[in-house]
């Protein structure tokens, strides 16, 4: 890993807080998706969303220069500090992640929100099933 793969940058929009404010439950239950290799530097895009009764909501973006475990504290970090600077009462803190088989991102929900449940999502599980 070089200095220049080492940056975390965070999104929330008025959207999202809006999200937060209006389905405060579904928030505490967040499905954490990542997506490498989008470009020729590999960044890479972690997506938070809730299952609300009108779908998935985006509720906060994440970009990072790596997959490392390291980038993911850092971005679930800087995530929850700027919700919390938002809207203290909308913050990001789910109590349940659901995530793929990245053991850097299941760590770092641990560490960053103290998730008691990480399960794996069907869907990854069945990607990896060989058929």
């Amino acid at each position: 890993m070089n200095a220049a793969s080492e940056f975390v940058i965070v999104i929330t929009t008025p959207v999202m807080t809006r999200v937060r404010q209006q389905f405060p439950e579904e928030s505490r239950m967040v499905f954490v998706d990542s997506t490498g290799s989008l470009d020729k530097h590999d960044v890479v895009v972690t997506l938070f969303v809730a299952a609300t009764c009108v779908g998935a909501l985006p509720i906060g973006i994440a970009i990072t220069g790596n997959k490392s475990e390291a980038a993911y504290t850092s971005a679930f970090r800087l995530l929850q500090t700027a919700t919390t600077e938002i809207d203290p009462a909308s913050v990001l803190d789910p109590t349940l992640g659901m995530t793929d088989h990245d053991d850097g991102i299941r760590n770092s929900l641990k560490v960053v929100h103290f998730v008691a449940v990480r399960v794996s999502c069907i869907a990854s599980s069945m990607e990896m099933a060989p058929f």
